[in-house]
């Protein structure tokens, strides 16, 4: 597969297969995840980000930066020193928020008790915001990156 996508990547521009497909460049950043996703066995997530990469899915980790920045207040006002992070969390910036989402339930851990922050936003962890917060479609299979900038999020 690697030496494939190699043998891809090394071809002149205008016989690429994802120009001739789609008509458009693929973005090149987006090869080494696309690689790393399908050497660990997650071929869907894979798919998922070649297939949308000029507008990527946002990862968990870009929702807990939208949620963190649109309910600072809110979040301050119910943090805790009792709160504790997932371990994949421990000593990033945005530890604290995690923790306080996490025991809110606007977002959980997956069931190996990590955070997986570098994760696609799943539909589940959707549906799940869709039962606390408005203004996130309740149509969409994934969410996309450029949506994060414009949604306005409110506690039901």
């Amino acid at each position: 597969m690697f030496l494939l996508l190699l043998l891809i990547i090394q071809q002149p521009a205008a016989e690429r297969p994802w120009q001739i497909l789609s008509g458009h460049s693929a973005s090149v950043s987006a090869v080494s995840p696309v690689l790393e996703l399908v050497a660990s066995g997650r071929i869907e997530q894979a798919f998922l980000l070649w297939s949308t990469v000029n507008d990527p899915p946002a990862t968990r980790r870009d929702l807990l930066s939208a949620i963190a920045w649109n309910f600072r207040y809110q979040l301050l006002s119910q943090a805790s020193v009792t709160d504790d992070a997932p371990a994949d969390m421990k000593g990033v910036p945005l530890e604290d928020n995690c923790a306080v989402v996490c025991r809110l339930g606007w977002m959980v851990p997956r069931t190996d008790g990590l955070f997986h922050p570098d994760e696609p936003v799943t539909a589940g962890d959707m549906a799940r915001l869709f039962r606390f917060l408005e203004g996130i479609p309740d149509t969409l299979n994934y969410l996309p990156l450029s949506m994060l900038e414009d949604i306005h999020l409110e506690v039901r």
